[in-house]
């Protein structure tokens, strides 16, 4: 689990298993623990390249909040337009691939005070039915520079960065905000 604290929130990112009975009903649960004051969310571990692509998701969609540049009205749909780098909810969903079962994921949550953080945090382990393990985020990366659209040519003209394909997956979900 990593931890980390801005000037407004507190937010956690954990990597495990969660076991999805009900895909829909699941969402909507998490959806439902929404507030302007804090947010959970998941993505299947496959689809991450980084804690840190993770964390900047989250900066990016609580600033989108603050400054009155969201797209969704709902801070967890935010995370997912911010972490997948398109503005189209559905799209975000469709890139995300989450679906019933047990499968790897990565569990995202921020709040405005800590106590908050871990009450939606144990809200979200219950309905997901998560058990914490450690996931190597980024191993996977032809289905990550297929699913983010990154050439070799891309990779290799910042190979003199620790890793390259993090970079370009952050700086493509950044652009987002750009977008009209």
């Amino acid at each position: 689990m990593r931890f980390f604290k801005t000037n407004s929130h507190f937010y956690a990112v954990k990597t495990g298993t969660a076991n999805i009975i009900d895909y829909e009903s699941t969402i909507k649960s998490l959806l439902e623990q929404n507030s302007r004051k804090g947010f959970c969310q998941i993505v299947p571990a496959k689809t991450v390249g980084s804690t840190d692509q993770v964390a900047f998701a989250i900066e990016q969609s609580i600033g989108a909040f603050f400054s009155g540049e969201n797209f969704s009205k709902k801070p967890g749909l935010e995370f997912l337009i911010r972490i997948y780098g398109t503005r189209q909810i559905e799209n975000a969903l469709k890139i995300s691939g989450l679906k019933a079962g047990k499968q790897s994921v990565v569990l995202a949550c921020a709040h405005t005070q800590k106590v908050g953080l871990e009450k939606i945090l144990k809200t979200a382990e219950k309905i997901l039915h998560f058990k914490e393990k450690k996931i190597f985020l980024g191993k996977n990366k032809k289905e990550l520079m297929q699913l983010y659209g990154i050439t070799a040519a891309e990779i290799n003209t910042l190979k003199d960065l620790k890793n390259p394909l993090q970079q370009i997956i952050i700086e493509k979900n950044a652009l987002v905000a750009f977008e009209k």
